[in-house]
């Protein structure tokens, strides 16, 4: 089974932040015997996800999307990944209480 990383952060290109996230999942997709074949970072722009997603999904089996989902207005990958793949985001009452409690106690 193949895999494709997708990490997503337009500070990531930049080179301000470094890309733990992509040598560990590759490490830890490898220790657990799977192959990671591509590994893609990307601008925080929703055309940038759809072109990745769409290299990726002609490459790999599965891929692992990071990155993204920050509290921030300029975090549209979640957004952008539901438009690609034609679905609609929901919220969950129960579960954005659970989380905002979690952060609260934090």
């Amino acid at each position: 089974m193949s895999i494709a990383l997708i990490s997503t952060g337009t500070e990531l290109l930049k080179g301000s932040v470094v890309n733990t996230n992509s040598a560990f999942i590759g490490r830890e997709l490898a220790s657990a015997g799977l192959q990671v074949i591509a590994d893609f970072t990307i601008g925080d722009h929703p055309r940038e996800l759809y072109a990745a997603l769409s290299d990726a999904l002609k490459l790999a089996d599965i891929v692992v999307i990071t990155g993204g989902l920050g509290p921030t207005r300029d975090d549209l990958s979640l957004d952008a990944a539901a438009r690609f793949f034609g679905l609609e985001l929901e919220s969950d009452p129960v579960l954005e209480e659970k989380v905002t409690a979690f952060w609260h106690r934090r």
